[in-house]
């Protein structure tokens, strides 16, 4: 069965396998489905091919499924199984800045992966229908697709990528019989209006990083965020692996 994880805090290098498994949340056991031999890789396998890339980072939102699975009272889940305490609405939210030497930098890299967002979806059989969102520049590509279970409901995928000066803006959702839109819509916006703080900022991979680009995300405090969600932060490029929560 196709399913979708809370992306283990890679947002934006986990995107494409996202859209590769569907729906819904609820299936997390379940093995994503590896791409085919010979496809063709997209962006996301290697970051460093986007020219005049200083730095992406990521703060992702998620239902705490691995509390969720570990209080049930099998170890083992099949695929009949309904956690009757799954949650509906809104699952998993999270957002991705890039920031570029320059404008024309950032400005091509909104091609490249708008590119392969389209490429990517079509080769996996996701049917994505153009949506509008308001209070973007023109290089903004949003787009919305649905997924059907009859076990589970319908999951419904939003994804945003919007371009501002030299910073792209990475943003989606995911939601069980429920709209993400305006959530994931009011993320992006936050994300792309707030001040960056003082300083490159210091990592923190329990999403409690500060400083820098960092603070342009919200807090799992903070009114945008349903009560609920835990919180998980990532350095996507340059990489970097740091000690749980420092």
């Amino acid at each position: 069965m196709r399913n979708i994880t809370r992306l283990a805090a890679l947002l934006t290098m986990m995107l494409f396998a996202l859209l590769a498994t569907g729906a819904p949340a609820a299936v997390a056991q379940d093995e994503a489905t590896p791409p085919e031999s010979g496809s063709k890789s997209n962006v996301f396998d290697d970051l460093g091919q986007l020219e005049g890339l200083h730095t992406v980072i990521a703060r992702d939102f998620s239902v705490d499924y691995e509390a969720i699975y570990s209080s049930m009272a099998t170890p083992e889940v099949d695929e009949e199984f309904i956690d009757p305490e799954l949650p509906q609405g809104l699952q998993y939210m999270g957002a991705a800045i890039f920031h570029f030497e320059n404008d024309d930098n950032a400005s091509n890299a909104y091609d490249l992966l708008t590119e392969d967002l389209t490429e990517q979806s079509a080769a996996n059989g996701i049917d994505y229908e153009e949506i509008e969102v308001e209070d973007f520049g023109d290089n903004t590509i949003a787009l919305k697709a649905e997924e059907g279970d009859e076990t589970y409901g319908t999951t419904t995928l939003v994804v945003i990528i919007t371009q501002q000066d030299e910073y792209l803006y990475l943003g989606t959702g995911t939601a069980l019989e429920d709209d993400p839109t305006d959530s994931v819509t009011e993320l992006v916006s936050h994300v792309k209006d707030a001040d960056a703080g003082d300083g490159d900022g210091e990592f923190h991979a329990d999403g409690t990083s500060q400083g820098g680009l960092w603070d342009k995300f919200p807090t799992v405090d903070d009114d945008l965020i349903p009560e609920g969600l835990i919180v998980t932060d990532s350095q996507l490029y340059p990489e970097t692996t740091p000690e749980s929560g420092s």
